[in-house]
C-alpha cells in the first residue's frame, strides 16, 4: 500500500470537510467554542446527515425535533449556512427564529465562523470581503448570503434557496392559541412564499416540541416533510440514517447522549419540569402526557414487514370526515388482518378528502386488500359512501352505528391493544402517526384513527358472526 504524504493527508481532510457537513462541523465547533469539547455522540452525525441531505436535495423538506441544548441551532442555523455558502456562494439563505436577540446571536456565531482562518482554509474562494456584513445580514460578492428574520418581521423583497426555521416560538408562549397561530401563519404566508423556486428550494425546520398543536404538528398534517425525531430517551426502537449508508440502531430506552444528560440528570429534569413539559420538550411527545387510557408499553408491536403478513381474513373500517378543510378531522380507512393468533393493523389511509375523492380512495383501498367486509361508520358521508360503493358488485360494504362516548368506545379497544388481541406493525408507514394519536386520546387534536379502531372492535364484540373464511367461528378467541 502506498504511504500518503502529509500533504496528501491534508488535502483529503480538506476534501472531507467540503463534502461532509459532519466533518466540517467537528472542526468548526472548536472555532465557535474554543473552551469546549465536542462530544462524539452518534446523533450529531445523524443530525448533520439529515441537514445536508435536505439542503442539497431539490425541494428538500425536513423537520428535526430534539431537546433543548443539543446543538441543533448551532448545526442548522450557524454551521449549515456557512458550509453551503462555502460550496455555493451564490446561495441565498434565510434563517428564521422567534426573537431578535436569538437571531443576532446566531448571526454573530455565523460571522465568527466565516471570518476564521479555518473557514478560509476549507473554502479558499470564500475568503473575500463580503458586500454586506452586519448583525442580521451577510451578503457574498456572488449575491448569495445569510439573512436573519424573526416572527412578524418583514421579509418583503427577499428570496431564498434555503430556508431554515429555528424555534419560531419560545416555550413560555406555547399555551397561547394566538402565538401558535402567529407562528403557523408566519410560516405559511410569509416564509414559504420566499422560496425562489418551489421545486428546487429547500426548507429545514428544527425545534423542540412545545405543544400538540405547534408548528411541527402543522407540518405533520401537511405530510410533505421528512422527520428526524431525536428524543432524549428513545420511545421506540428504530434505525436512524448516517453517512455512507450506515444506520444507528437505537433501541427503546436508549439515551440520546450519556455525556450530555445521563439517567440521573434526566430524572432530575423530569422532576423539575413535571411530566407534561418533560414529555413535550425532552421526549418530543406532547401527546404522551395527555392520555391515561392506554399503556402503550403493553401493546404488541410486530417487526414483520407488511408484505410478510399473510392474513386469513381481512376487514376494512372507514371513519369519514364531514368536510375536507384543514381544521377538520381526516377521513381514515384501516385494514385489519387475522393471522390466526391476533388481529393486526396492516394498512392505514388518512387524508382530508371531498366526497368524490373519498369514494375513489375507498374503491382503491378495497382493490388493494380485497377485504371480506368493508365497515363504515353510520354518518352523513359514511352512509353516502356505502350507498355508492354498494353498486359495485365486488365490494361487500355495510354501515355500523356507534353507541356511547368516544372514551367508552375506545375503552374496549384498549382491552384488545393491551392484551395482545390487536397488534401494530412497528415498521409500517402508519406507525408514528397512529402511535401519537393513541397516546394522546382523549385530548388529541384528531381522533379519526382511534374512532376507526373503536368501530372495528365494536363489530368484533357483536353477537352475530363476521363474514369471511371462518364464518365467525373464532370470534370468541378474538
Amino acid at each position: 500500500m502506498t504511504k500518503l504524504s502529509p500533504e496528501d493527508l491534508a488535502n483529503y481532510a480538506q476534501a472531507a470537510r467540503r463534502t461532509n457537513l459532519h466533518v466540517f462541523l467537528s472542526d468548526a465547533f472548536g472555532v465557535l467554542f474554543p473552551d469546549e469539547e465536542l462530544s462524539g455522540d452518534w446523533y450529531i452525525e445523524a443530525l448533520c446527515y439529515a441537514l445536508q441531505t435536505a439542503a442539497q436535495q431539490d425541494g428538500g423538506r425536513l423537520m428535526v425535533t430534539m431537546p433543548p441544548r443539543y446543538l441543533k441551532s448551532v448545526a442548522a442555523s450557524v454551521v449549515l449556512p456557512a458550509w453551503i455558502l462555502g460550496k455555493e456562494p451564490a446561495t441565498k439563505v434565510i434563517v428564521a427564529s422567534y426573537a431578535e436577540a436569538l437571531a443576532k446571536e446566531q448571526s454573530r456565531l455565523f460571522r465568527k465562523l466565516v471570518a476564521s482562518r479555518y473557514y478560509r482554509s476549507v473554502f479558499p474562494g470564500a475568503g473575500l470581503k463580503p458586500k454586506v456584513n452586519n448583525a442580521t445580514e451577510f451578503v457574498t460578492l456572488q449575491g448569495g448570503g445569510r439573512r436573519a428574520v424573526t416572527v412578524g418581521g418583514s421579509v418583503t423583497g427577499i428570496g431564498a434557496d434555503l430556508i431554515i426555521v429555528d424555534d419560531l416560538m419560545k416555550a413560555s408562549d406555547a399555551n397561547s392559541d394566538a402565538m401558535r397561530e402567529d407562528a403557523r401563519r408566519f410560516f405559511d404566508e410569509t416564509l414559504y412564499t420566499r422560496i425562489n423556486k418551489k421545486a428546487s428550494g429547500s426548507i429545514v425546520v428544527v425545534q423542540q416540541r412545545l405543544h400538540q398543536d405547534d408548528l411541527i404538528a402543522h407540518l405533520q398534517d401537511k405530510g410533505t416533510f421528512e422527520h428526524l425525531n431525536l428524543p432524549a430517551i428513545a420511545q421506540i426502537s428504530e434505525q436512524i440514517p448516517l453517512y455512507c449508508g450506515f444506520v444507528h440502531e437505537r433501541e427503546q430506552g436508549d439515551l440520546l447522549s450519556h455525556s450530555r444528560e445521563n439517567e440521573d440528570t434526566l430524572a432530575q429534569i423530569r422532576r423539575d419540569l413535571g411530566e407534561a413539559p418533560f414529555c413535550t420538550q425532552y421526549l418530543q411527545d406532547p401527546e404522551a402526557a395527555g392520555s391515561s387510557m392506554l399503556d402503550f408499553s403493553k401493546v404488541t408491536l410486530l417487526d414483520d414487514e407488511v408484505a410478510d403478513i399473510r392474513p386469513l381474513e381481512t376487514y376494512q373500517v372507514w371513519d369519514t370526515a364531514i368536510k375536507a378543510e384543514t381544521t377538520n378531522d381526516y377521513s381514515v380507512g384501516i385494514t385489519f388482518g387475522w393471522d390466526d393468533e391476533r388481529w393486526v393493523i396492516l394498512d392505514v389511509i388518512r387524508r382530508r378528502m371531498k366526497f368524490d375523492a373519498l369514494k375513489a380512495a375507498g374503491i382503491a383501498f378495497h382493490d388493494k386488500w380485497k377485504p371480506d367486509l368493508v365497515l363504515v361508520e353510520d354518518s352523513a358521508n359514511g352512509s353516502a359512501m356505502v350507498t355508492d360503493l354498494k353498486k359495485i358488485e365486488r365490494i361487500y360494504i355495510k354501515t355500523l352505528g356507534v353507541k356511547g362516548s368516544k372514551e367508552e368506545r375506545f375503552s374496549f379497544a384498549v382491552d384488545y391493544l393491551e392484551n395482545g388481541k390487536l397488534a401494530l406493525l412497528r415498521k409500517a408507514p402508519y406507525f408514528d402517526d397512529l402511535r401519537r394519536e393513541l397516546l394522546a386520546f382523549p385530548t388529541s387534536r384528531h381522533d379519526d384513527q382511534v374512532d376507526a379502531i373503536s368501530l372495528f372492535v365494536r363489530r368484533l364484540r357483536l353477537p352475530r358472526p363476521l363474514p369471511g373464511k371462518s364464518g365467525g367461528s373464532r370470534r370468541k378467541m378474538r
